[in-house]
């Protein structure tokens, strides 16, 4: 995923968050991701693909709110700005 935004991070990209931690994913990946995808711009998509769908959506809004900033335009995606979270 660090490759895939450090070549195409400047435009929208999804990542697929399928793993048997998904917390731990958004704790110890997501900073790593955010601070790429700051520099590049764009739109990243936190999807993930397992667990209870409200939760991990929710779980994704909570995580990515620490490592982005917030946007000052309602944007119908997300609050964060360049950051969104859908199942």
């Amino acid at each position: 995923m660090i490759q895939l935004l450090e070549n195409f991070g400047s435009g929208a990209c999804a990542c697929v968050m399928d793993s048997y931690d998904y917390a731990k994913a958004l704790s110890d990946i997501l900073p790593s991701l955010a601070s790429i995808k700051l520099k590049k711009g764009g739109f990243l998509v936190l999807r993930p693909d397992s667990g209870d769908q409200v939760e991990a959506v929710l779980m994704g809004l909570r995580y990515s709110s620490s490592y982005f900033k917030k946007s000052k335009k309602k944007h119908f995606l997300s609050p964060f700005f360049h950051c969104g979270t859908a199942h």
